[in-house]
């Protein structure tokens, strides 16, 4: 069931944005797309109680100790949605063969060369463990 009804905008919004700080998406550098995404109605701005729930309570599938699977980790050390010491404790935890690359930017970024960081490091990874 979802939260949202009619009339109940004004809670559901305090819940989300508590939950979900969307106007904390990107950092300073992409403050004209933040801008610009703040004030598109189009983005999600909107969380259930069923996803909020599910995230809070569903264990990975695998425990993270018994993970076998390699795994490429990018963790933004500007995050303001999710803070990344919580990305690198859970990174610490994995099993497996591993790899960390923290990236200098916020949740998410336009700037090109974020992507060319995502890339480079996804593309040495990929070369890594696809041969």
């Amino acid at each position: 069931m979802e939260l949202y009804q009619a009339g109940d905008r004004a809670e559901w919004q305090r819940v989300a944005r508590w939950l979900a700080r969307f106007d904390k998406l990107m950092d300073d550098r992409d403050a004209i797309f933040q801008r610009q995404w703040d004030a598109d109605p189009v983005p999600l701005r909107w969380l259930s109680l069923r996803q909020v729930a599910s995230n809070l309570t569903t264990p990975p599938a695998v425990p993270f100790e018994h993970n076998s699977v390699p795994t490429l980790v990018l963790n933004q050390a500007r995050d303001r949605m999710v803070d990344p010491a919580i990305t690198r404790r859970n990174y610490e935890r994995l099993g497996g063969p591993k790899r960390y690359v923290e990236l200098d930017y916020g949740h998410w970024s336009n700037d090109p060369a974020f992507w060319d960081a995502v890339v480079v490091a996804c593309d040495a990874w990929f070369h890594e463990y696809i041969a």
